[in-house]
């Protein structure tokens, strides 16, 4: 097992996990509802929700698939790549929630 490879593949599926429960308009989302202290997959009337920790799941998740991916790759890819990747997923990011920084 190349362990180069397999944090290669981890840290890339956990970007591309977050890239794409954050762009996926109504994916399934684990949503907490602080004032409930409750935990649900869709919205609540009325009730303020957090999505960020379905967000880190779905990241977890990527960063797995990723890793399993990645763990018998011989060789490993260049990190100069990861980061190019990264800086990317954030533009992107950046300008899909463009709106919050036009305020």
């Amino acid at each position: 097992m190349n362990r180069a490879a397999l944090a290669w593949g981890a840290s890339v599926g956990a970007v591309l996990g977050y890239f794409a429960a954050a762009l996926t308009p109504g994916s399934t989302r684990l949503l907490f509802f602080p004032r409930l202290g409750s935990w649900a997959f869709h919205p609540l009337a009325g009730e303020p929700s957090i999505a960020w920790y379905g967000l880190l799941l779905e990241m977890g998740i990527g960063g797995a698939l990723g890793a399993m991916i990645l763990s018998r790759a011989r060789r490993t890819p260049s990190w100069h790549a990861l980061w190019v990747i990264a800086a990317l997923v954030l533009i992107v990011l950046a300008w899909h929630e463009r709106r919050w920084f036009q305020r």
